[in-house]
């Protein structure tokens, strides 16, 4: 009876231990992202802020090459920009947060960012 039950504890301990460090990556995932999306304000251009999406869409640069017309070391070549826009710093940016609402209630939140 004593063997099953720590047989048991173990079990329960092996399971809490996975639970958090699933958590604990599902958390450095979560902050990666936010950093990724806090830059997305930077990326301009039409045609980067397509490849940009598409990219974060999980397609490859040879899907969206097809998909686009464009060759993929085109792809390569603006994936690039994208990222050297979004490690620029700029001088000062700022964003300016408009809501809409409807019979009294905020239904939506929007955000412009507004570098300087």
């Amino acid at each position: 009876m004593m063997e099953e039950a720590r047989q048991l504890v173990a079990k329960v301990e092996e399971v809490e231990r996975r639970v958090y460090s699933l958590n604990y990556r599902i958390k450095e995932y979560e902050h990666k992202i936010a950093k990724v999306q806090n830059r997305i304000p930077f990326v301009e251009g039409d045609r980067e802020v397509e490849i940009f999406h598409r990219l974060l869409d999980g397609n490859s640069m040879r899907a969206i090459g097809k998909q686009m017309r464009l060759s993929s070391t085109t792809i390569f070549r603006v994936r690039n920009k994208i990222l050297s826009q979004m490690m620029k710093e700029p001088r000062s940016y700022f964003f300016l947060i408009t809501y809409v609402q409807q019979s009294g209630q905020i239904v939506e939140e929007r955000k412009t960012y507004i570098s300087i």
